[in-house]
């Protein structure tokens, strides 16, 4: 127990300073800070702004080359180029539109009106002057269609078919969809047409045979009634004044 408290360290003076504060030789002390915790915080230095401002493109721009070139990259002619520009720049005008870069507004003009060129690509993919298989005859004869009725309506289908964004891949099933659609809608025309009890047709059908009994006409003359017109607005009658009761 002796020899323990001997070889304990003797008690520190408490009027020297702590070892910690003293200044020893090769021992260096960082200066104690005095900012502020937010410049303590390292905020990053404010960086100046280089986007360009935005303008407008002007009523006198001419094309740039770097529009030339976006232009040539994406295989377009000078004629579809100069047109595409002057419709882009039409629609900045009127729209007072304003950018940072035009070249890249251009660009993607030209990149959207390639695309609008691709979805278009399959129209009038038959020839104008398309011309009807032996089959597409037939069948319009079998449905009742005469020679004069066909040319009539063989253009209409055509341009219909050339109209679309791809063509049908049977162009004869479409033909026969469509002369079936025209037979239906003949049918429901005579449907409507068609005399009822004291309709217009009537009534003058019957005035005409009177007067042709009066005159001693011929059946010729009876058959006049037939050559008459009664479908929609072709007779300005109002049809409730020639109703009667029998």
């Amino acid at each position: 127990m002796a020899a323990a408290l001997a070889k304990a360290a003797p008690p520190r003076d408490i009027n020297q300073p702590p070892l910690e504060n003293l200044n020893l030789p090769g021992r260096e002390t960082a200066p104690i800070s005095e900012a502020s915790p937010d410049e303590s915080a390292g905020a990053a230095p404010e960086k100046s702004s280089r986007r360009k401002p935005e303008r407008p493109l002007g009523q006198d721009a001419k094309i740039t080359t770097g529009m030339i070139a976006a232009a040539a990259k994406l295989d377009l002619t000078q004629g579809e180029r100069d047109r595409e520009y002057e419709r882009f720049q039409n629609h900045a005008l009127q729209n007072d539109r304003r950018c940072r870069d035009w070249d890249a507004a251009f660009r993607n003009w030209l990149v959207g009106y390639v695309e609008r060129r691709k979805r278009d690509a399959g129209r009038g993919m038959i020839p104008a002057d398309y011309q009807p298989t032996a089959e597409d005859i037939a069948y319009a004869e079998a449905q009742g269609w005469d020679r004069q009725k066909f040319r009539k309506h063989w253009p209409i289908f055509r341009d219909e078919i050339r109209a679309r964004a791809s063509p049908p891949a049977d162009i004869g099933a479409a033909w026969r969809t469509y002369v079936t659609r025209e037979n239906r809608a003949s049918e429901r025309q005579h449907a409507r047409d068609r005399p009822r009890n004291g309709s217009i047709v009537e009534v003058v059908g019957e005035l005409i045979a009177e007067e042709n009994r009066k005159n001693g006409s011929t059946d010729e003359n009876n058959r006049a009634v037939d050559d008459i017109d009664f479908s929609a607005g072709a007779i300005d009658l109002d049809p409730s004044e020639y109703r009667f009761d029998k």
